[in-house]
């Protein structure tokens, strides 16, 4: 149900109007742009987080509530992406810091960390197929969410739900660093 003070432009989009979308995109793009840049100071990721969000928009549009203010609903949806890729990319940092972990000079360090990959090696080979593609996409060749979307042809969305259960048969598989 509409509200009283809804943007038409927003009710149209809502509605399916394509016209309606891409004013709300080309009004909002640069300044949300602004917003997850000053958040993530890099502009590929910042474009990335904003482009993400129009196109959860538009996926998500016969769901979405009405809004008195589009630009407020649309800097608060630009901040949750932001908040979202930098705790999946903390984890990510965690894990690979957690693998690749080797003091210097410890001999004792090295057939830790033999028996470390060894782990992950098993566990890797044990994920699905597709799974374990995006993970050394991710990983290995240091891909973006949407790189791997194109080679995998899946959604961005396909590929985080991917890595996510990657990670998580890593934790269980993978000795935390204080068990060892």
């Amino acid at each position: 149900m509409p509200l009283p003070t809804e943007p038409p432009l927003w009710r149209r989009m809502r509605a399916g109007d394509e016209e309606a979308y891409a004013t709300l995109f080309r009004t909002h793009y640069a300044a949300l742009c602004m917003v997850a840049h000053r958040m993530l100071r890099n502009d590929a990721e910042s474009e990335e987080v904003v482009q993400d969000v129009f196109l959860r928009l538009w996926e998500r549009r016969g769901a979405l509530a009405a809004v008195d203010d589009v630009g407020a609903y649309l800097r608060t949806a630009v901040r949750h992406r932001v908040i979202d890729r930098v705790r999946r990319d903390l984890t990510e940092q965690q894990v690979i810091s957690h693998i690749a972990h080797e003091p210097a000079g410890d001999d004792s360090a090295h057939g830790d960390r033999t028996q470390m990959l060894a782990h992950v090696q098993r566990a890797m080979t044990a994920l699905p197929p597709r799974c374990r593609a995006a993970m050394q996409l991710r990983w290995f060749e240091r891909r973006s969410y949407a790189e791997i979307a194109t080679v995998l042809g899946i959604s961005p969305k396909g590929v985080e739900r991917l890595i996510t259960r990657g990670l998580a048969a890593l934790r269980r598989v993978v000795p935390a660093e204080d068990d060892r």
